[in-house]
């Protein structure tokens, strides 16, 4: 499991990035662009935190600059990086004791919640897409199976 899911969040890493070089080329983003990018990096960060049992200072629809989109995000992918690689196989399939951003508590498989995750990363990411059409705006290819045979073998 620990290598699926460092697969994962490399795609994850390599995904958000194809989207930050388009609004790092963009004079001024849209703010909705900006909102949901940076939306997408403070989950990450969120859920890290409540699976790793730390306080985290990080708002949900906190907003970014374009500039601290890519040091952010690249932080915060290492970070959930860092988590997986040190984790033992038997630990995927632990349960998590959290309590969501409405103060619920509740109890998840580790490897759901990483699976969580990612979807919600990539349902945003769908939502970027959208912003940027409507912007007539290029935007990136960005489905997981790209990744797998074109980014990541080569590699």
């Amino acid at each position: 499991m620990k290598k699926k899911f460092t697969d994962i969040f490399e795609y994850e890493m390599w995904a958000n990035n194809q989207f930050i070089n388009i609004f790092e080329s963009m004079d001024s983003p849209p703010d909705n662009i900006l909102n949901l990018m940076s939306h997408i990096i403070n989950a990450q960060i969120i859920w890290l935190c409540r699976i790793k049992k730390v306080n985290s200072d990080t708002e949900v629809w906190q907003k970014y600059r374009k500039d601290d989109l890519r040091k952010i995000h690249t932080l915060s992918v290492n970070n959930i990086l860092k988590f997986i690689n040190d984790l033992g196989e038997e630990e995927f399939e632990k349960n998590i004791e959290y309590e969501n951003s409405k103060g619920e508590d509740f109890s998840t498989r580790l490897n759901d919640i990483l699976i969580h995750m990612s979807h919600h990363s990539a349902y945003h990411r769908g939502q970027l897409v959208i912003h940027l059409k409507s912007a007539n705006t290029s935007f990136p290819y960005t489905d997981y199976i790209h990744f797998i045979r074109k980014i990541k073998q080569n590699n």
